[in-house]
């Protein structure tokens, strides 16, 4: 009598293993290709990085999710080319995020040598692989790769380098999107102290910034605020009446100064006279630090502390340092008075003391009294209008360096949240988006995120519980041989 292999129990079990492994692997596939496809179209993500440096912020977040309109981000050049370094994986990475928050938004990666017909849509322009084509209905801002990431030379001779992604591609589409550009006006004319970081800060948070000539131009009415570099020279009375004009905005206020302190050179009488007007005083010493503990690196380079609590909770990064160096102690002449305030944003520690303009071989600092010295306060003037208050302000920061590039684009250093919440305080733009450098030397885990996700489901969810189903399977079928 011969036996019928099929009907074997060696064959029975047999095909019950083929069956449940067969299975096991088919199952795996299938939970990575649908999650990998859910992942595409839905934020279901996690960054394991410290700094969080491939997700977006909650402000960058929130406002995609506003977008009314529909816009296009062609990236010139393969996916593929970017997702090789580490540098530009992160950027990539950003970009593609935009599309995860907002259905308003679709991204594209082109070959130009493939696709010339793109180029033809901007007769002019010049191209670059990397380049980045932000569009919308009202307007297209072109984004050059490079301008993504700040590499700076530290004093120890290294290089830091950050990444901006977040902070130009948000401004990018804020400048493609947005119906009422904000525009500052910058007033040159007097050799002024340099301010380039603050400018650059501005235009990259989707500031309209234009230079005029305060010797030749008046004043833009319709710039939301203006700023004022210290001058060589004082200003002239003629100067000064076109600062009053601004700020007095025909009475109806709503207008607002920055003047910006120069290391180097003393207030003229004519400027002085102003700013006193504003209850504020910028004195001729030099801020110096006696407690090692409360400067970086050298006695000029001072740590701050903030001194208005509105504006600590304005701050994103209240455990960093803001840091001026050789930086003028503005002198507050008085709270209140009439319809005029003073408040002050930040100052130094009681452990500083003043270096005076002139001093000789004799001056000891260790004699010298120590004290707090305001670094950036602001003057306002107010006035009702039934139950709408109107004001207009003048702010003074007591050091060039406090705004420069080196100091706003160091991601160690909280100069750049600070300033753009004083800007914010000043200004009547409301959908104010407020993004940060990341830095990108520490060396991190820099898994993708779908990766982790993608992994974390199958080990820890999915092969478990196969195996589990799997044993009861085996052990309900032995249970009745």
């Amino acid at each position: 009598m011969k036996m019928n292999i099929f009907k074997s129990r060696r064959f029975k079990h047999g095909s019950l293993a083929t069956i449940i492994t067969a299975g096991f692997i088919v199952g795996i596939i299938l939970v990575n290709v649908v999650a990998t496809m859910l992942l595409d179209r839905f934020p279901l993500s996690i960054d394991l990085t410290k700094d969080n440096r491939f997700a977006l912020t909650q402000d960058s977040i929130d406002y995609v999710k506003r977008l009314d309109s529909k816009v296009t981000i062609t990236v010139c050049a393969e996916e593929a080319s970017l997702d090789r370094s580490p540098t530009t994986k992160q950027a990539l990475e950003i970009i593609k995020n935009y599309a995860k928050y907002s259905g308003k938004i679709s991204i594209k990666f082109i070959d130009l040598t493939k696709e010339p017909n793109f180029a033809k849509k901007y007769p002019g322009e010049t191209f670059s692989e990397g380049d980045i084509f932000v569009e919308s209905a009202l307007r297209t801002k072109k984004v050059s790769i490079n301008s993504l990431f700040n590499q700076q030379q530290t004093e120890a001779g290294g290089t830091l380098l950050s990444s901006k992604a977040e902070q130009v591609m948000t401004s990018a589409l804020m400048y493609a999107t947005d119906k009422n550009p904000t525009t500052v006006s910058l007033l040159t004319g007097l050799d002024n102290v340099d301010v380039t970081g603050y400018k650059n800060l501005l235009t990259t948070n989707n500031y309209n910034v234009v230079e005029q000539n305060i010797l030749t131009d008046e004043i833009n009415k319709e710039a939301a605020f203006v700023i004022l570099p210290q001058p060589a020279a004082d200003l002239s009375a003629e100067n000064v009446k076109k600062l009053e004009t601004y700020l007095d905005n025909d009475g109806k206020f709503d207008k607002s100064l920055v003047f910006v302190a120069s290391p180097n050179v003393e207030v003229g009488p004519v400027l002085k006279t102003f700013l006193t007007q504003w209850g504020m005083e910028v004195g001729a010493e030099t801020i110096m630090e006696t407690n090692p503990s409360n400067a970086i690196e050298n006695y000029y380079n001072i740590i701050n502390e903030v001194a208005d609590e509105d504006f600590s909770k304005e701050l994103k990064s209240k455990q960093l340092p803001i840091v001026t160096s050789y930086a003028k102690p503005i002198k507050v002449l008085f709270e209140a008075s009439e319809n005029r305030k003073t408040r002050i944003l930040t100052k130094t520690s009681n452990t500083a003391i003043l270096l005076p303009a002139e001093y000789g071989e004799n001056f000891d600092p260790n004699k010298q009294e120590k004290n707090s010295y305001n670094t950036m306060v602001i003057g306002s003037k107010n006035k009702y209008e039934g139950t709408t208050l109107h004001t207009s302000s003048v702010v003074i920061v007591s050091a060039s360096s406090m705004i420069s590039e080196q100091f706003l684009l160091l991601p160690s250093l909280s100069n750049g949240d600070a300033t753009l919440s004083m800007t914010n305080i000043i200004s009547p733009k409301k959908d104010t988006v407020k993004i940060l450098p990341v830095e990108l030397n520490q060396q991190q885990i820099t898994i993708r995120q779908d990766q982790v996700v993608v992994n974390m489901i199958v080990f820890i969810v999915v092969i478990p519980l196969i195996i589990l189903i799997a044993g009861i399977v085996v052990w309900a079928r032995r249970r009745h041989l």
